[in-house]
């Protein structure tokens, strides 16, 4: 009996030494602070403050982290208007992918939005490229700074 104590102990042991191998599924994403042709919106005005084009894989969507302020007081809508390419050079006239995030006076709003790849008429499945192709800025009174846009997605 004494003998089959140290054998368990010993296996026991053993097994306690072997290191667990584990891995998390992940998938891993792909951050792009985009470079703006322009970083201020006039008041009640859309400016086009064009970005580079960022790829959009099969079955991926991506999603848009704007960092922007007002110059004063005000919550109007700030709107993020994105064109998409099937080559990368040629864009579309109209934006299919906008973002409309509310102002907070002139304390910086980080907004999120996601873009699915399957949704009825608006997915980003069958897109190749996307970038900012313009900024609306629905206050009369305030001009906007961008601070920067952020574009996440799968790799």
């Amino acid at each position: 009996m004494k003998k089959f104590f140290s054998i368990l102990s010993l296996a026991v042991l053993a097994l306690g030494a072997v290191p667990l191998v584990s891995q998390a599924q992940v998938t891993p994403r792909n951050l792009t602070t985009l470079t703006l042709s322009a970083t201020t919106v006039a008041t009640s005005t859309t400016a086009t403050i064009t970005s580079q084009a960022f790829p959009i894989k099969p079955d991926s969507g991506f999603a848009v982290v704007p960092n922007f302020v007002l110059s004063g007081a005000d919550t109007a809508n700030v709107t993020f208007n994105f064109a998409v390419s099937v080559d990368g050079t040629t864009w579309t006239t109209v934006t299919p992918f906008t973002y409309a995030v509310a102002a907070n006076g002139t304390t910086p709003v980080i907004g999120f939005s996601n873009f699915a790849p399957h949704v009825t008429g608006a997915g980003a499945n069958n897109i190749a490229y996307a970038r900012l192709q313009s900024v609306t800025n629905a206050s009369s009174t305030r001009t906007v700074t961008i601070n920067s846009v952020t574009i996440t997605r799968n790799n």
